[in-house]
């Protein structure tokens, strides 16, 4: 099987300290390992992995960086070649390309955000700050294309096109933005590697045609490129020139794509920021138009749990792997069955009642791979330490787990939203400490005119209603829909792409995470908070 063959690789990412692997995938350099942990069965990924999306937005944690990467890995994946799933994923453009190039966002973002204005008085338009982008990137991919397709000895006659794009003269804005990219050694380098000089009869080539050059030398040698921007982690869209430089991004990308026939590019985005990409698109119906968001469902967690899980168990514990070796983890009904094996049959919460474990833990994640797998290494870890081995999860390695990763999570959580909302923990433990769990849109904006708007440093004069309707965003607070024998259930704004709206007389619950570190109390019905899709509902052969 491939997690044997390829142990070498797998020992790499998977070790007693990090049995499901790094949390981030970014810290992932070995590729074959990275292709090995990669779950080929995972609906969100198979769904984006498509042509027609151009945009991905995800929330920090929910795999952007693993999605956009498993494009240079997927040669390497054992499972992307089994012919099943080569038709059960027919729409993927996962196997579409030859050339992957990534692209450093943050370092190009930066540049673009001093530039966008120069020296102009005023605002300059969208379209002139999109033919900077053309520039900037074309530059950078262009570049790395010569490079690779000379060192492949790869010819045509359209690579002369682009080696006298590159060796004519620069204008100025040109010549600063390579610098500020590059650095000056990079771009001697690449003059050097070149050794050309233009003849005094050899056409001006602009930018364009360059890029039209790399188009048709990749249909003439039956190749297909996609150019890959990364996600940026720090971001400040409140300001206006930051925001014309996404808005202008977003459109060159689409333009770009529209305009090229081998070449694709993909953007990772935050959709922390997804309101303020709206703002700053001066068209979001035509912008917009091929975004996809990444989302997950509570069954593929726990799907990519014990995916990895099972891989780290085929290193370290072969003997008992050897068990779980017919469960076919692409099938609801054998993920339950595999986490039945190692999870107690059921957890007592802070409420007296019990609850089903892979329940437990979800209800107290944003349902986001990263947060999910955070707090499951946890347990596996501090479960080892009680009982020497891996074969059995106990439940108060459960809720030791759960109670280190809150606070670790809700900073991750508050930090991606602090361009909106300043001093977002200092608000919270002002506002929900010692308070019910459940209560009502007046009561929490009492909470804010007493104690929030005290604690807002940073914040401004931001209103009642503002910081009600950012706590719904973020998720520090969702609206009650039911309430169960055993929990209230709420649907909280995991969807960037849906504002959650709240009023008068609304009924609202604080989040299992926030509920935690800000020290709320309990609430009359001594119910837990359940958000809407985190219990798996099996079905009953798979009990």
């Amino acid at each position: 099987m491939a997690q044997q063959s390829d142990g070498s690789a797998l020992r790499t990412i998977l070790n007693p300290g990090e049995p499901l692997g790094p949390i981030d995938a970014a810290t992932i350099n070995e590729i074959r390992a990275a292709a090995l942990l990669f779950d080929p069965h995972n609906t969100s990924f198979t769904t984006l992995l498509r042509a027609d999306v151009a945009v991905i937005i995800g929330r920090r944690g929910s795999g952007k960086t693993a999605l956009l990467g498993s494009y240079e890995y997927r040669n390497y994946s054992p499972a992307l070649k089994d012919p099943n799933l080569r038709r059960s994923t027919a729409g993927s453009d996962y196997l579409r390309y030859n050339i992957i190039l990534s692209v450093p966002t943050h370092t190009y973002f930066d540049v673009m955000r001093q530039l966008v204005n120069r020296a102009a008085a005023l605002p300059r338009p969208v379209e002139s700050v999109i033919e900077d982008w053309t520039n900037l990137i074309a530059d950078y991919f262009l570049e790395q294309f010569l490079r690779g397709q000379l060192k492949a000895q790869t010819k045509s006659p359209h690579l002369g096109v682009i080696q006298t794009y590159f060796s004519q003269d620069e204008d100025d804005f040109q010549q600063e933005a390579r610098i500020k990219v590059w650095g000056r050694a990079r771009w001697r380098s690449m003059r050097d590697f070149l050794r050309l000089k233009p003849s005094e009869d050899t056409e001006f080539v602009m930018c364009e045609e360059a890029i039209r050059a790399a188009d048709r030398h990749l249909a003439a040698t039956e190749q297909r490129l996609l150019i890959l921007f990364d996600s940026m982690d720090d971001y400040y869209v409140t300001t206006e020139p930051y925001a014309r430089t996404l808005g202008a991004l977003i459109r060159f990308v689409g333009e770009f794509n529209k305009d090229s026939e081998r070449m694709t590019m993909k953007l990772g985005l935050p959709a922390e920021i997804y309101p303020e990409i709206k703002k700053g698109s001066a068209n979001p119906i035509k912008d917009l138009v091929r975004v996809g968001q990444l989302k997950w469902t509570s069954p593929e967690l726990a799907q990519i749990a014990a995916y990895r899980f099972r891989l780290f168990l085929y290193l370290y514990d072969s003997k008992y792997a050897e068990r779980l070796r017919d469960l076919d983890l692409s099938k609801r009904g054998d993920v339950n069955r595999f986490w039945r094996m190692f999870l107690p049959l059921s957890h007592t919460n802070k409420y007296g009642q019990e609850e089903e474990p892979l329940t437990y833990i979800l209800r107290h994640t944003q349902l986001l791979p990263r947060q999910f797998l955070m707090i499951v290494q946890e347990m596996i870890k501090n479960s080892a330490e009680i009982t020497g081995g891996y074969r059995e999860l106990k439940s108060e390695s459960l809720e030791s787990a759960v109670e280190d990763a809150v606070q670790l999570l809700a900073s991750e959580i508050l930090a991606a939203y602090a361009h909106v909302f300043p001093g977002a923990e200092e608000i919270g433990l002002a506002m929900f400490a010692n308070c019910d769990t459940v209560l009502t849109f007046d009561q929490l904006g009492t909470l804010w005119r007493r104690k929030g708007r005290a604690a807002a440093k940073g914040a401004g004069e931001m209103g009642e209603v503002q910081a009600i309707n950012l706590l719904l965003r973020i998720g520090v607070v969702g609206l009650l829909e039911t309430e169960t024998e055993r929990y209230y259930e709420a649907t909280f704004a995991y969807d960037a792409r849906r504002q959650l709206n709240a009023g008068e007389g609304q009924r609202l619950c604080v989040h299992p995470i926030f509920s935690r570190v800000f020290r709320a109390g309990k609430n009359p019905g001594n119910k837990a908070v359940l958000a809407r899709g985190v219990p798996i509902t099996w079905e009953p052969d798979d009990v």
